[in-house]
């Protein structure tokens, strides 16, 4: 009694035959870890590659940014009540009657009849004479009547003088940041995959990229005083700044070509790089199920080809009676807004950035008493969206069955 005895050992285990590395402790066998990362979404962000890679950025000092627009001079009036062919004065509806002046030409769009105004008008009675060349004919309530030209007679004097007022735009820019970090021991342990803090960085900025290119297609305008003290300001989006050209198919219609190339009808007209200008190129930034139906439309394959062979940006050429569309894959629409694609005139926006805060890697922003390794991603940008009726878009595509 009171004797020593051991602990009993366990038994050690048995390899009865030819030894083989499955028979060995896992630990003996040296992982054959590739030295690389293969990261799932290496690029993510191609309209705000483009934007800030080919087109020239626009440099702000201040966090409001502001531009300024022009309208065209309005063109059409909406007749109100019926008149006869031998009536001279046709009334217009409120408003239409400061749009035009005295030897302004008029044109009854269904029934081809064109009139000249004799007088300035009063309020929005024009007094017109019927019929010019010919073909009067009885006016119908909500015709339409467009300007075509002012006609002088020889010797004349200056006519109403008209212009349109231009407008302020502006958006807002925002502060993405994107922090990393990692303790003081893991910056000194040998990793496989090659050094933690590169590959953490390449993945980071495809994350911060993001963020920025879900703020220039999403974002909402807003500015608040943060609890800090401080403005918090969010900066207009795409989605939320084109009004005129959305073609909603609901979730239940299936777009066909023909309705495609109707909608290019309207929002290939506008903008600089619009047909109206002699060009007609525009860029669709399409979500992968856009790509599916518009690729059953075609009877070969879409061959995509680099826009820029810096940025890495490839696109695929549609060439319709209404101009050319480059299609461009947009994975942020593919991951959560799948019915989408934008339709963009690039020469109509920009990449803008507060001075001196474009996008920066900055590093060392862990305090001076920590053990500790911090950087971020650092941008403070917004984007100029002028003309939005050179821009479209399109939703609702039904999801795949």
């Amino acid at each position: 009694m009171g004797g020593f005895a051991p602990g009993a050992i366990a038994e050690p285990t048995l390899v009865t035959t030819h030894r083989d590395p499955a028979s060995l402790v896992g630990a003996r066998v040296i992982a054959d870890v590739a030295d690389e990362i293969h990261f799932v979404e290496p690029k993510a962000s191609p309209l705000c590659a483009v934007l800030g890679g080919i087109k020239k950025k626009r440099k702000a000092h201040q966090y409001r940014v502001d531009w300024i627009e022009k309208d065209p001079l309005p063109r059409r009036l909406t007749v109100t009540g019926a008149h006869t062919s031998a009536v001279t004065t046709v009334n217009v509806i409120a408003g239409d009657g400061t749009k035009v002046g005295i030897n302004y030409v008029l044109q009854n769009t269904r029934t081809k009849e064109q009139i000249v105004l004799t007088a300035t008008p009063g309020a929005d009675a024009l007094a017109v004479v019927r019929g010019i060349g010919g073909g009067a004919a009885t006016m119908d309530d909500g015709d339409t009547l467009i300007f075509t030209r002012a006609v002088y007679p020889d010797g004349s004097g200056l006519g109403a003088m008209k212009s349109t007022v231009e407008r302020a735009e502006y958006n807002l820019c925002e502060i993405v940041r994107t922090p990393a970090g990692q303790t003081g021991r893991e910056m000194h342990t040998d990793l496989y995959g090659g050094s933690d803090l590169l590959s953490e960085r390449q993945a980071q900025a495809v994350e911060h990229n993001k963020s920025m290119e879900y703020a220039v297609l999403l974002g909402k305008r807003h500015s608040r005083t943060h609890a800090n003290g401080h403005l918090q300001t969010m900066m207009n989006g795409l989605e939320n700044v084109i009004e005129t050209n959305v073609w909603d198919l609901g979730g239940v219609v299936t777009p066909t070509y023909d309705a495609f190339t109707l909608w290019l009808e309207y929002v290939m007209q506008y903008g600089k790089s619009g047909k109206r200008f002699g060009r007609g190129v525009k860029y669709l930034f399409a979500s992968d199920h856009w790509l599916t139906v518009i690729q059953g439309w075609m009877t070969q394959q879409l061959e995509y080809r680099p826009l820029d062979k810096q940025i890495g940006v490839e696109a695929a050429t549609i060439k319709t009676t209404h101009g050319t569309v480059k299609v461009v894959p947009e994975p942020i629409l593919s991951e959560f807004n799948s019915d989408m694609a934008f339709l963009l005139d690039l020469s109509e926006m920009r990449y803008v950035y507060l001075q001196g805060r474009d996008t920066k890697l900055l590093k060392n922003r862990q305090g001076n008493d920590e053990d500790l390794y911090e950087e971020e991603l650092f941008t403070d940008f917004s984007i100029e969206i002028s003309n939005q009726r050179a821009h479209g878009i399109a939703r609702g595509l039904p999801s795949a069955a």
